[in-house]
């Protein structure tokens, strides 16, 4: 076997594309939004919320902090509105406008509007979802109108028309409202329709209701149907109108599938369960509507990485979804870019073993199941590397067969993510079964492995582009009994502690001859979720501090320092014994390991 270095595996990459790629392989592309060939927002919306969808686009409102969203509510479709008798029904509020438009000099009055009682409740539409957090509302502040205000009311917010609401300020008539400009300040709270619901039968008027937002708006959601193509394609790069997607305050997800029903259906036929189409379920009865399950053919939702699809693209349909957390975000044509074929019919994939003590290296076996589909033209193109993406603290490989044989291969670490191999020859046989043998040592509670198929391209203009496949967890390892591609710690982690495999020299000689000149202690570190201080204090038997080694910000894995035996003054110390304390700072503890060393000359 050979294991190759960096140059010589640079080397291989290259001859991987000039001699492993085809001039068949093509690049195209799926566009949501109005272009040549594009599908419309709002012929491939299967839900949304809190945001704007349209034929040609779709976005969040923009708002600033402290702006009044009453004058704005027009534009966005909203206004001013009166309950009518149906309780759940509003219709537009004649002259109601005039409360929204700014104007101090104009108010709404009941009394003057056509069958509006004083005590019909009001309601706001902003238009659009916001996080608000201040209302005004006042009369015409004249000497003739400014006692016309509303003193005994409820005022409430919700977001949707037929609630629930939530109950922001209310008057009582023992406790009636005395100021004629009432500025109510509360709590922020996610809302689109603000109600005002008067509780006495006295005059009235309004000249302005003012909501105030906080800046913020709720994350807007858009879910599409599944897309269907009869194109077997490797989904690639995701874009906006030609720009790279990351620019973008947007997070989108994927997911695939074989059919166009990633949610199951299902109506009750006596004791039985049948499968329904979503309209059936929901124009159903109560009582004869069944569960609702998730598809497990399909994928689950997989973030984008750098821009890139995660999802099998092996699969007849794409389905996607948008979250805009940020206002005034707006998103025109999404294109997903794809290459065909795919890299295989089907991947799948197991480790083992997959529970293991914490911090020690153990051999692992990943095994690796490999389908080709011959019989279109291109036939799936099979790879050349292998990525297994893991946060687990990798070793070496020790090995690689293909069927049962060993085969060359190059290796090396991706720092942080895992490692990759490459083959020396592309694994491109129907059927393949492959193995990769290596040695690794886990530090989290679970430890995901992804497994990457890559394949280098060249298309017939020339350009180089990357693909590559997922690999689905299975059972493809007859020997195995649990089929994973997660492993686990042994031990309850509630009881491990964050230092684990402490080891440190009892003694040394800082006479700078070259041998043993350093205290150098190792350990490793658990259980954490962000990144620990870590530091080595020395004091001498009197308890007094001599010297401090720190570290930097560490995570999970294993670790060194070393003290070289001089004080805080760059002195060596006296002969003689020494205590040290290995110590550990996260934001939930501190955690201790403590010692003696002994220092001689």
């Amino acid at each position: 076997m050979f294991f190759f270095g960096k140059k010589i595996l640079s080397v291989l990459c290259a001859l991987a594309v000039l001699f492993g790629a085809v001039s068949v392989w093509a690049l195209d592309s799926l566009t949501v939004g109005m272009n040549v060939g594009g599908r419309r927002w709002d012929d491939v919306a299967d839900t949304s919320s809190l945001m704007v969808v349209t034929r040609d686009s779709i976005w969040t409102w923009d708002v600033e902090v402290g702006g009044n969203l009453s004058l704005g509510a027009e534009t966005r479709q909203g206004g001013a509105f009166t309950q009518v008798e149906d309780a759940l029904r509003f219709t537009p509020l004649p002259e109601g406008q005039v409360m929204l438009d700014g104007d101090t000099g104009s108010a709404f009055d009941p009394d003057e509007a056509f069958e509006v009682e004083r005590t019909t409740p009001l309601m706001v539409d902003m238009g659009g979802a916001f996080r608000i957090n201040r209302v005004r509302i006042f009369p015409r502040l004249d000497r003739d109108n400014q006692r016309r205000f509303i003193q005994e009311f409820t005022l409430s917010a919700s977001m949707e028309v037929d609630g629930p609401y939530q109950t922001i300020k209310r008057f009582f008539p023992s406790n009636p409202n005395f100021e004629p400009l009432l500025d109510m300040r509360f709590d922020a709270l996610e809302a689109r329709y603000v109600r005002l619901e008067p509780t006495v039968n006295r005059e009235w008027e309004m000249a302005e209701f003012e909501i105030y937002g906080d800046g913020s708006v709720p994350v807007g959601e858009f879910v599409s149907i599944p897309l269907m193509s009869s194109t077997r394609k490797v989904w690639g790069r995701v874009r906006y109108e030609g720009g790279d997607i990351r620019q973008l305050p947007v997070k989108i997800q994927t997911r695939t599938g074989p059919d166009a029903r990633p949610i199951l259906y299902f109506m009750k036929k006596g004791e039985e369960l049948i499968s329904v189409r979503k309209h059936e379920w929901e124009g159903a009865l109560e009582g004869l509507k069944g569960p609702v399950r998730i598809n497990p053919d399909w994928t689950s939702w997989e973030n984008l990485e750098e821009g890139q699809v995660r999802s099998p693209g092996n699969n007849r349909y794409l389905q996607f979804r948008v979250r805009m957390p940020e206002p005034g975000t707006k998103l025109k044509r999404l294109i997903f870019d794809y290459s065909k074929p795919p890299i295989a019919k089907d991947m799948a994939a197991e480790i083992n073993p997959t529970r293991v003590a914490p911090g020690e290296e153990v051999e692992f076996t990943l095994s690796m199941e490999v389908r080709l589909e011959w019989r279109f033209e291109p036939p799936d193109s099979g790879f050349r590397e292998l990525q297994v993406l893991t946060q687990a603290q990798i070793g070496k490989v020790e090995r690689v067969l293909v069927d049962d044989v060993e085969v060359p291969f190059g290796f090396n670490r991706l720092p942080g993510e895992g490692f990759r191999v490459l083959f020396a020859r592309r694994v491109a046989q129907n059927g393949s079964f492959v193995q990769i043998v290596f040695r690794g040592a886990m530090f989290q509670a679970r430890n995901q492995f992804e497994i990457r198929a890559v394949d280098q391209r060249v298309l017939e203009s020339g350009r180089r582009v990357q693909a590559y496949q997922i690999a689905r967890e299975a059972d493809v390892e007859p020997k195995t009994v649990e089929a994973s591609l997660t492993v686990q710690l042994e031990e309850n982690q509630e009881e491990l502690p964050l230092f684990i495999k402490v080891e440190a020299v009892r003694a040394f000689t800082p006479n700078e001859d070259g041998i043993n000149d350093r205290f150098a202690i190792s350990y490793g570190l658990l259980k954490l979720l962000e990144p620990a201080s870590v530091s080595l204090l020395v004091y001498d038997l009197g308890g007094r501090r001599v010297a401090q080694v720190d570290g930097e910000g560490q995570g999970v894995g294993l670790y060194a320092l070393e003290w070289d035996g001089r004080d805080r003054t760059g002195r060596l110390v006296p002969p003689g014994i020494y205590l040290y304390e290995l110590r550990a700072e996260t934001d939930k503890k501190v955690s201790r390991q403590r010692g003696t060393v002994g220092v001689a000359y």
